[in-house]
């Protein structure tokens, strides 16, 4: 029976009890760690002791709802063999909750957790390793079953590597898990600055059926208006529930997409295998008879992880484009700044720095990921993932990233190696520092490289010293910052904002093109900044205003920055 085990192994004043038991015995060590004064209590009241106890951890891995919100009935929870021990989330004072069971906890419960400071997220993406194994066990046996028809390997020897590859697929497993709670976290900052995004990709879910709002706890229009006001954001409970959806809606988006078939994906592809299988089966990966499905959900993992839950919706609602597009702007950009090898190096510092430190870097690498993407979108241009294109344009961007101390002016030049010299002291190499510290830069540098070869030149360095200048001389940075971080009311809002910020980037591409020209003729920069204000005194007088508003701190809002940006733009036009 279930009293049969060793009772030597238990650790002095525990012991296993029956939860029909009348009076089970609370040894002195059971009242430390229960938190009461009691030397007997029934074996259900016991259960309610543990759930309620002050621990690190609350391990759930039994079957049955204990944790219900204590706006909900036992009746609302519809699990009666249970009413007896069940408690109130409010109640519960571990630190931490992991669902190993199904269910322990009712949605409602763990945003109730999560409000009064509980770490919890659900029982889906705490058990997502299991699903995620069986994905990876099913993969492999696929790609063998091919190889045993041919005779390449033989059915003992495709048993054999799978029992010796399995403790590298836990490792893959595991690190799909680290990062998908990673991401989690990750939004919960995210909502935190801005949750209307979070409201769009909600209505968006609802509105493509993923869910029923009537049967699925999620926090409405109403509710998410009310957490804007009071600067709130979206808890992890809520973020995990709509991961999943996120998710599924992502991937069936992409299932046509023509992209997917780039050659340049093949790395990508090789990776969710075994390095031992890398190496001997190559060549059978690339024609794996599920390459699209694995790669569709390689590709859905990696830009919802990393960019966050409403980047999908948020690009196709503000810029009209749609989700293959998006993800494959996004690989592109992802190669060309070799993100992935950085978050590699900030997830390494686990336990050596803050998380916070951690969370602000890979925010950071994602925002301007992001906003590459929004460049590329914004522009057009057919960005299928070509190793030769991101290779190129990789090689450009940092070869600027390296020439930053040529480029920049002494003030801009101080601030960006102060900001080089606190990242590495976290531990963030030089060159993935340079990066991090170089963001609003890098993100001009796309435009850079590009207008150099519309103005075919090869003078790129030349270019960006004109751009750069530009950029701080008429506080276009700040600008810049501004359409991105001013306050969104509405989609409405967000779609103008995007308006606003298309028009900055032609206006600085113009403005740009209409420098170097003038610099190509002079061969001076003093020179061709005085040719360009003699031709263009009326845009002058704007910019100067514009500067001064900026410093002053007078402009901002729609309003504003929609006249600003259509009198200069009409002043550039002549």
């Amino acid at each position: 029976g279930w009293d049969h085990y060793n009772k030597d192994l238990i650790s002095e004043g525990g012991g296993v009890f029956s939860r029909q038991a009348k009076s089970v015995p609370i040894s002195p060590q059971m009242q430390k760690i229960l938190d009461t004064n009691k030397t007997e209590a029934s074996g259900e009241e016991v259960i309610r002791m543990l759930l309620k106890a002050p621990v690190d951890l609350l391990w759930n891995g039994g079957i049955g709802t204990y944790v219900k919100a204590s706006t909900e009935t036992h009746q609302d929870v519809g699990d009666h063999a249970n009413d007896n021990v069940r408690v109130d989330a409010n109640k519960l004072r571990c630190k931490v909750v992991g669902e190993g069971g199904n269910l322990g906890f009712t949605q409602r419960a763990r945003v109730e957790y999560a409000l009064h400071g509980g770490f919890i997220y659900t029982d889906a993406l705490d058990n997502s390793a299991g699903v995620d194994m069986s994905d990876h066990e099913v993969n492999l046996k696929i790609l063998f079953q091919d190889m045993l028809k041919k005779g390449t390997i033989s059915r003992d020897e495709r048993n054999r590597l799978l029992e010796e590859l399995t403790p590298e697929v836990v490792d893959h497993v595991l690190r799909h898990n680290y990062e998908q709670s990673l991401s989690v976290s990750m939004d919960v900052l995210r909502s935190k600055e801005d949750i209307s995004p979070f409201g769009t990709t909600v209505e968006l879910l609802i509105k493509e059926q993923l869910f029923d709002p009537a049967e699925t706890v999620v926090p409405d229009s109403t509710e998410i208006a009310a957490r804007k006001n009071a600067g709130e954001g979206l808890f992890k409970p809520e973020l995990a529930l709509l991961l999943g959806h996120v998710k599924r809606w992502v991937k069936k988006e992409l299932e046509d997409c023509a992209f997917i078939d780039a050659p340049y994906l093949n790395d990508l592809l090789t990776s969710y295998f075994p390095h031992s299988v890398r190496e001997r089966f190559g060549d059978a990966i690339e024609r794996h008879m599920l390459r699209r499905e694995i790669l569709i959900t390689l590709i859905t993992n990696k830009v919802v992880n990393q960019a966050g839950q409403s980047f999908f919706v948020s690009i196709q609602s503000q810029i009209g484009a749609n989700p293959g597009e998006v993800a494959a702007a996004y690989m592109v950009m992802d190669g060309i700044l070799n993100a992935s090898g950085i978050r590699d190096e900030i997830c390494a510092l686990d336990f050596k720095v803050p998380a916070d430190v951690q969370y602000n870097a890979l925010i950071a690498l994602d925002d301007l990921v992001g906003g590459l993407v929004r460049w590329a979108l914004l522009f057009g241009g057919d960005w299928m993932p070509l190793k030769e294109v991101i290779s190129k344009y990789n090689k450009e961007v940092y070869m600027l990233v390296d020439d930053l101390p040529n480029i920049l002016t002494p003030g801009a030049l101080g601030e960006y190696k102060a900001r080089i010299a606190e990242l590495e002291r976290h531990g963030i190499s030089k060159q993935s520092a340079s990066l991090l510290a170089a963001g609003k830069y890098v993100l001009n540098f796309m435009d850079v490289v590009t207008l150099a070869e519309a103005l075919e030149t090869s003078k790129v360095k030349e270019l960006a010293v004109i751009y750069t200048d530009m950029m701080e001389r008429f506080q276009f940075f700040v600008v810049q910052e501004a359409l991105k971080k001013d306050p969104k009311e509405s989609l409405w809002e967000h779609q103008a904002y995007t308006l606003l910020e298309k028009d900055l980037w032609g206006i600085k591409r113009t403005m740009a093109s209409q420098l170097y020209g003038l610099y190509d003729e002079t061969k001076d920069a003093a020179k061709m900044w005085k040719a360009h204000r003699k031709a263009n005194p009326m845009l002058y007088t704007y910019l100067s205003e514009v500067a001064d508003s900026v410093k002053r701190r007078h402009a901002t809002g729609l309003a504003v920055w929609s006249v600003v940006l259509r009198r200069i733009r009409e002043a550039l036009q002549g």
